[in-house]
């Protein structure tokens, strides 16, 4: 008796359009802020700065409590720690220094502050004074690891912008993404990014690769702005396990940070005989499809597995919008195909890819 083969196809189209405490009095080596503290908040909160259960939680983040809790900052919000004369966040050359921190974008500006020494003002010397800066830094579209410092006037160097920014970046979204960077202040060479456990490169990008030592004094750490609180240099969106340690940590160490376990599509009601289509916004780069997304933009149903453009966006007023600049489009369908081989043609003029029996 010959059988049949029952498959469900899905048309993917990926369309181009140490130490966990807070007290660095206390420590020699890292300062972690998990945020899940008692008392959480490591210094004054000016703006909406709040501690909220997030979803940077397991099972889909595995080394995350089911209840863990992060920091939600609605920019421009921050956290005002004060020096204290304690020297701890002094970094100059020589000194060796790891940043990393898990980070959801909720919407992205221009230069987006994760936390920073000095540079706190917009004018005279607290506009310069930027001991270092770990920051998201939007290029095309996409948040980019970067460092920033200023370096000191000496006898042969005028002091200058020093930046440092990732080649690949991540997007804003419903995502948790890990970022770090490490850097020995003096030694230009030795940066290193590590995003999403992949280690990344970049450029100095201003100011060039230097030797001479940072700006430092005893102005303020801000933890999600600078520049008093400037809107483009602000973090918007939630923070969690933000660290500073005093050393260089491996990169096989960083890298291995980052666990997830994304949670499997799951097909939407298909009317027998019909082709059911959704489009997502999608916050991965375009040479790879999003393991996850947010509730879809649009869904409908259609009798051919084809599609000659996407259909029209509106806003909630029913205008005419963009679609987002790279969007996910799904299509879902149940065959039940005889026995035998088969050949599937597929055409896309983006990156796609068939499921059966997914």
């Amino acid at each position: 008796m010959q059988r049949l083969l029952s498959s469900r196809f899905v048309l993917l189209l990926f369309v181009a359009t140490r130490v966990f405490a807070e007290d660095p009095g206390e420590r020699t080596d890292s300062v972690v802020w998990d945020f899940n503290q008692a008392d959480p908040l490591p210094g004054e909160a000016v703006g909406l700065a709040r501690i909220v259960p997030g979803t940077l939680q397991a099972p889909v983040y595995p080394t995350f409590s089911p209840n863990n809790r992060v920091l939600e900052l609605a920019a421009p919000s921050w956290i005002r720690i004060a020096d204290s004369g304690t020297e701890w966040f002094d970094f100059t050359t020589g000194d060796e220094v790891t940043f990393e921190a898990w980070v959801r974008l909720n919407s992205m500006g221009e230069n987006m502050c994760l936390v920073s020494k000095g540079r706190t003002g917009t004018s005279g010397y607290k506009a310069i004074n930027q001991n270092w800066a770990f920051r998201l830094r939007n290029v095309g579209g996409t948040a980019r690891l970067n460092l920033l410092f200023r370096s000191q006037d000496t006898e042969d160097h005028k002091g200058d912008w020093h930046r440092w920014t990732s080649d690949s970046g991540l997007t804003a979204g419903r995502r948790w993404h890990h970022v770090a960077i490490s850097y020995r202040f003096g030694d230009p060479e030795s940066i290193r990014g590590v995003l999403d456990g992949r280690i990344v490169k970049g450029d100095w990008d201003m100011g060039g690769p230097t030797t001479a030592p940072p700006i430092v004094d005893d102005d303020e750490v801000w933890i999600g702005s600078t520049m008093a609180g400037n809107r483009n240099n602000s973090f918007d969106g939630a923070i969690d396990q933000l660290a500073i340690h005093r050393h260089i940590l491996p990169p096989d160490q960083l890298q291995q940070r980052f666990r997830w376990n994304p949670p499997k599509a799951r097909p939407p009601e298909i009317p027998d005989g019909q082709v059911a289509l959704q489009i997502f916004e999608s916050d991965s780069a375009v040479g790879e499809f999003p393991l996850d997304v947010d509730p879809p933009l649009l869904e409908w149903t259609q009798e051919e597995m084809a599609l000659t453009g996407l259909p029209n966006a509106y806003d909630k007023w029913g205008v005419r919008i963009d679609w987002p600049a790279t969007v996910l489009v799904r299509a879902w369908t149940r065959l039940t195909l005889p026995p035998g081989p088969h050949r599937l043609l597929l055409r896309s003029r983006g990156r796609s890819r068939v499921l059966l029996n997914d």
